[in-house]
């Protein structure tokens, strides 16, 4: 259903009259007015894992995934996402939702990284929290940022405050820990 979806709704953005018959939904000249600023139409980011590549592909800017090892970045994402967007013709790009902790004295190690974490990530898809999070000292936050950027991630959505379980004092001083300590590494 998602596939014929956003068939459907990036033609309404695109064209001034849209005739669709599909398995989902049944269209006679519709239009959409007025249309998107940005053109030919928003971009749009798709969240899923492996499973939801070709979809991205075919129809995305990005594919927003969860929690991807490094690993897997470099032999399954963007190996897959190569072969779909030149199946395509697209360049669709790759972004991750990470955990953050910045810690700026000291470096953390994978099972206090697994401890801080681990309650959050306790769900069907299995990780091990040290493996996926973006944590340490300034110097091992970059380094991981580095390491999956030169693995091929574009995008960087970083949860500071522990899907809301922090205050938001404690993120507004993570946050600013990152841009005094953390951005100048990465530049």
């Amino acid at each position: 259903i998602a596939d014929e979806q956003l068939e459907v709704i990036t033609r309404l953005w695109t064209e001034d009259s849209v005739t669709h018959a599909g398995k989902f939904y049944r269209l006679t000249g519709v239009s959409l007015d007025p249309k998107p600023v940005q053109k030919p139409y928003p971009p749009i980011w798709w969240g899923g894992r492996q499973k939801s590549i070709p979809r991205a592909a075919r129809y995305c800017e990005f594919i927003n995934t969860l929690w991807p090892t490094l690993d897997e970045v470099r032999s399954e994402y963007i190996p897959q996402l190569e072969r779909e967007t030149a199946r395509w013709g697209t360049r669709t790009g790759l972004a991750s939702w990470f955990y953050c902790r910045i810690t700026p004295e000291r470096e953390m190690s994978g099972g206090e990284i697994n401890e801080w974490f681990g309650d959050l990530m306790e769900m069907e898809v299995q990780v091990v929290p040290s493996q996926v999070t973006l944590a340490g000292s300034p110097e091992q936050f970059a380094t991981m940022v580095r390491a999956y950027r030169d693995a091929g991630m574009q995008h960087f959505v970083l949860d500071f405050q522990r899907h809301g379980l922090d205050d938001h004092r404690t993120t507004l001083a993570q946050m600013e820990v990152f841009v005094e300590k953390v951005v100048p590494l990465l530049e």
